[in-house]
């Protein structure tokens, strides 16, 4: 293998007929994909890659499809530098050699990156800028578009398969389940996202005397998608203050505020261990197997030990909106105890389960503290003082319009979006499952596709009328230890 540098160096050169190599770097790689930097009479830098293997092969033709993908218009908008392709040339052996540009800068290090310093600032304003991209730069290249629903699914299937190694605790599937079920979470506008950033595909550099992004690699992951994922890299170094300083200078250059995209960021930096023990126990490798399961025990200690943040969505107490005391006034009488009339009062809170979506199917058991029937109070002992008011000769009671109760519930899910029937097929039947080991997945109640392994089953039912329609996704709930119901459909 001592040749191999030179090997492709040469073939390079093939791809590259005009290339001048004055300088060849050494091999690096692994048995999946080799590759080495060359240099030319101008100073400037090529890698050329070797993928040795499928799986390889596929990663780069997807990276060459996003490169593509970020053309001219696309790059002006990023302040960090991007590969582009540059030749490719045919092995002996068949195999395919891509020459691409070399994109400069070393690998970033968190741990020594200061919150009061330029990096942090500058990693903040590059993943806005990236989010900020323009949607159709991944759709008009027919790469995924996923919605919050079917990233919820991707993360509940692979969590499925994250139980059944029997290697994580139990407290730790508990707080991931409530945390996908949580729908609170998954309000947000999906963006492009990189899909694959951590510290050896982020570099840095100084320019004008400060650390700043230099440029980004490995864009293969390149899709539609939640934004939080491409802050689990950073959350799941466990630097808060830094992640604090990022957040900020994001939210300056992102305009779309996202008020759970910490939460899931954390969530997802979580999960990626769950991921790492699956590649592990997929490949037979116990090193990693092992190694997968000491941070996962640790996070356990941390969890009992209240050090790990909260998942859900914490909100503040909502103030009223008037005080009562506003409603005396003064007046020449008082109405008759006799005079007045039984009030009814309806119970909003259940009428607002029983009109929105995201309740359909669930679980009547979940209701129990629901009153039954409308509760009526006698009101013969209030005595309330009103001013009286003087009407116009001309007012017609009768011509008043009846008012139109508007469910505000309602309206504001029309403002976020369309959260009811938004599970659909992926794009182009590309795999939503970005890990290590991809597993393609049906999303719940697929059309026509009904799952029988015990997670997705009967996502239709006949509502008597002849129309089948979304429930729910069923699947068995091994955390609490019998059947339930999740409602995905956002």
């Amino acid at each position: 293998m001592g040749n191999t540098p030179l090997i492709l160096a040469a073939l390079t050169k093939a791809a590259v007929p005009e290339l001048n190599i004055v300088h060849v770097g050494q091999l690096y790689g692994d048995e999946s994909l080799r590759y080495t930097v060359v240099t030319d009479a101008e100073g400037k830098q090529f890698e050329a890659r070797l993928p040795r293997t499928t799986g390889a092969l596929t990663e780069l033709e997807l990276e060459l499809r996003a490169l593509k993908a970020l053309d001219e218009s696309a790059r002006a908008r990023l302040p960090f530098a991007i590969s582009r392709l540059v030749g490719e040339a045919k092995h002996t052996k068949g195999l395919r050699v891509l020459v691409l540009e070399h994109v400069p800068g070393s690998e970033i290090n968190l741990e020594r990156t200061s919150p009061s310093g330029t990096l942090a600032e500058n990693i903040g304003e590059i993943l806005g800028a990236i989010h900020n991209l323009p949607t159709s730069v991944v759709l008009d290249a027919h790469l995924p578009e996923y919605n919050p629903a079917d990233i919820a699914l991707k993360y509940v299937n692979e969590m499925d398969r994250m139980a059944a190694t029997g290697k994580v605790p139990a407290t730790l599937l508990d707080r991931w389940q409530a945390a996908l079920e949580d729908v609170s979470l998954f309000r947000y506008q999906p963006t492009v996202v990189h899909g694959s950033l951590d510290t050896q595909t982020v570099l840095q550099g100084e320019v004008d005397h400060a650390q700043i992004v230099t440029g980004i690699t490995n864009w293969s992951q390149l899709h539609i998608g939640d934004p939080a994922e491409d802050f689990a890299w950073l959350f799941g170094a466990g630097l808060n203050e830094l992640c604090d300083v990022i957040l900020m200078a994001y939210n300056t250059r992102h305009p779309n505020k996202d008020e759970t995209i910490r939460q899931r960021a954390q969530l997802y930096s979580e999960l990626a261990i769950g991921r790492y023990l699956l590649a592990g126990v997929n490949s037979n490798n116990e090193e990693i197997v092992d190694d997968a399961v000491a941070i996962l025990a640790t996070y356990a200690s941390d969890l009992e030990e209240g050090l790990l943040p909260h998942l859900g969505l914490i909100e503040a107490p909502i103030a009223p909106i008037f005080d009562s005391s506003d409603l005396i006034v003064d007046a020449p009488g008082a109405i008759e105890d006799s005079e007045l009339e039984t009030i009814e009062v309806i119970d909003l809170d259940a009428q607002s389960r029983d009109d929105d979506p995201i309740y359909e199917g669930s679980d009547e058991s979940s209701y129990d503290n629901v009153p039954e029937e409308v509760v009526v109070i006698e009101t013969a002992s209030v005595s309330v003082e009103t001013a009286a008011i003087d009407l116009p000769e001309t007012y017609d009671s009768s011509a008043t319009e009846p008012v139109e109760v508007i469910d505000l519930e309602l309206v504001e899910d029309e403002a976020d979006g369309d959260h009811e029937g938004r599970n659909r097929e992926a794009r182009d039947g590309d795999n939503l499952d970005h890990s290590v080991n991809p597993t393609a997945f049906d999303s719940c109640c697929h059309a026509e596709d009904y799952r029988e392994d015990g997670r997705n089953k009967d996502c239709h039912e006949d509502d008597g009328d002849g129309d089948r329609e979304s429930v729910c996704e069923r699947r068995n709930d091994r955390f609490a230890g019998e059947p339930g119901c999740s409602e995905v459909t956002l």
